[in-house]
């Protein structure tokens, strides 16, 4: 739909924003902050309507939906260790997987 999403960091927050074309500028759409200092974007769902972020906590790994939901930035699962990134598995965009490691591994 013409829609580019674009994260920026403030401070500890990430930031994430949708642009979009209005005639000769540019609108933007604030869809919210995550309060991690830093974040990394998965590869977009294959459907093309949502976007992942992870980002590290002391002991596990946070996955953030941060476009494509009802209500902005979300967290939808805490993973136990680190993960660094991830790929989709099937082209509806349902089955995520991500590179694990083990807490303290």
């Amino acid at each position: 739909d013409g829609r580019v999403l674009i994260r920026r960091r403030v401070a500890d927050r990430q930031m994430f924003s949708l642009l979009y074309p209005t005639g000769p500028g540019t609108g933007e759409l604030l869809l919210g902050a995550v309060g991690y200092a830093e974040m990394t974007l998965l590869p977009p769902s294959p459907d093309g309507r949502c976007v992942y972020a992870l980002a590290a906590g002391e002991d596990h790994a946070s996955l953030w939906l941060v476009a494509g939901g009802a209500f902005g930035p979300e967290e939808v699962a805490r993973i136990p260790g680190r993960c660094s990134g991830g790929v989709w598995l099937d082209r509806a965009g349902r089955m995520l997987a991500l590179d694990r490691q083990e807490p303290g591994g």
